[in-house]
């Protein structure tokens, strides 16, 4: 093969394809010796080269001598950390700085505005932090596509192609420029800059509680850390409510003390939602511990979210006295949506306890409660009890 290729005297360069990830597979099969790791881990770190075969290679190369990944007896090389977590080999970075090095001071300015807005970006976003024309800095990002793996646009989302390159320009930021950045990009996105919907993220008031988070400006977010977090939470994003809430916690200085119990009790809830018991356990041992410190009440919900985890745990005696401790909370208050999920969630314990007359009791009454209150959400997960219970006891669900 390559004296065949040496008999092209013409060629100077060799251009490889992207991989595909069954190629891609492969080459990490024949690299760790393990095909069931290689399956978990080709998806990810090909995302992050780019499709480049030499640099997925190198990836995996260096995720061994870092021990990201450890040799096992049968020479196989078992995961013990993500993909991400390998950072950005030595030799792709020497690789990426000599590229940028070659732009002009111009060029790389049009970069770092656009790396800080995330995975993808915006050309009206960088216009108007850099203070350009959106014609200038379009036909200045065109021509940064005809340098090879700089710059991609596919369906009018402009993203750094591999997306290593956005690693490196993030690292080569200094804090204050990467910090005054974010400034730009949220004040321009407070001033209503016109953006294109693909971006990285389409919520502007996610956007912007971001990039404050970012500049170190969260005293100007008010209460809109709270709207952002709230919409990405009815929009099913849940893993992306972690991160801006984590972003939020670290800055929590900032934040009012109801705001704050908003932020804990929704950590909460959405890791119950995403299966993570351990991080539900957690959020709520901080939140119990910060209520505490302000010398507050908790709030209602925590009492059933503990509820909740202490069933799927098990602890059916303690989850039992929860949900009636949260039933005689939800009376006093009226409250007739949280008292139909007490009644639902004393239903589910005293079923597991062996109960059914009074689970059948207890779910019948969450019914028409949910009913009562309207509340469409909670009449269907009544009905979706009642009808495991009539399943058990051996009824014909369709009829019911």
């Amino acid at each position: 093969f390559r004296d065949r290729l040496l008999a092209i005297r013409h060629a100077r360069s060799l251009e490889l394809s992207d991989l595909a990830n069954a190629a891609a597979t492969r080459l990490s099969s024949e690299k760790l010796g393990s095909s069931t790791l290689a399956g978990e881990l080709a998806p990810e770190l090909l995302a992050r080269a780019g499709g480049n075969p030499m640099s997925l290679s190198i990836l995996l190369e260096e995720m061994m001598a870092r021990l990201a990944l450890e040799a096992g007896p049968s020479g196989s090389w078992p995961r013990t950390v993500t993909a991400a977590d390998a950072g950005v080999p030595p030799t792709l970075r020497r690789l990426f700085d000599t590229r940028l090095g070659a732009l002009d001071v111009d060029q790389v300015a049009l970069l770092e505005a656009a790396v800080v807005q995330g995975e993808s970006f915006e050309l009206p976003l960088v216009a108007a932090v850099l203070e350009r024309t959106l014609r200038d800095v379009t036909a200045a990002c065109e021509q940064l596509t005809r340098v090879p793996r700089l710059l991609k646009c596919e369906s009018e989302a402009w993203r750094f192609d591999p997306p290593l390159l956005r690693d490196v320009l993030q690292d080569r930021l200094a804090p204050g420029v990467r910090r005054d950045l974010h400034a730009r990009c949220a004040d321009a996105l407070e001033n209503g800059v016109r953006t294109t919907g693909h971006g990285p993220e389409s919520d502007v008031s996610v956007r912007i509680t971001r990039h404050r988070l970012r500049a170190g400006t969260a005293a100007q977010l008010g209460m809109q850390v709270g709207a952002a977090l709230a919409r990405l939470e009815n929009a099913l994003q849940y893993d992306q409510y972690v991160g801006l809430s984590d972003e939020v916690l670290a800055a929590r200085d900032c934040l009012d003390r109801d705001l704050m119990l908003d932020i804990l009790m929704g950590r909460a809830r959405v890791f119950e939602i995403l299966g993570r018991s351990d991080q539900q356990r957690r959020a709520l041992r901080a939140l119990q511990e910060y209520a505490r410190s302000q010398d507050v009440a908790l709030p209602a919900a925590a009492t059933e979210s503990e509820a909740r985890l202490l069933f799927a745990r098990g602890d059916l005696d303690a989850a039992r006295d929860r949900f009636e401790q949260r039933l005689r909370e939800a009376d006093a208050t009226g409250d007739r949506v949280a008292q139909a999920r007490a009644y639902r969630g004393l239903g589910r314990v005293v079923s597991r306890q062996g109960d059914t007359v009074a689970a059948r009791r207890y779910h019948e009454r969450g019914l028409l409660l949910a009913r009562t209150a309207r509340c469409v959400r909670e009449e269907l997960a009544c009905h979706d009890e009642l009808a495991t219970w009539f399943e058990s006891q051996g009824v014909d669900t369709r009829a019911r």
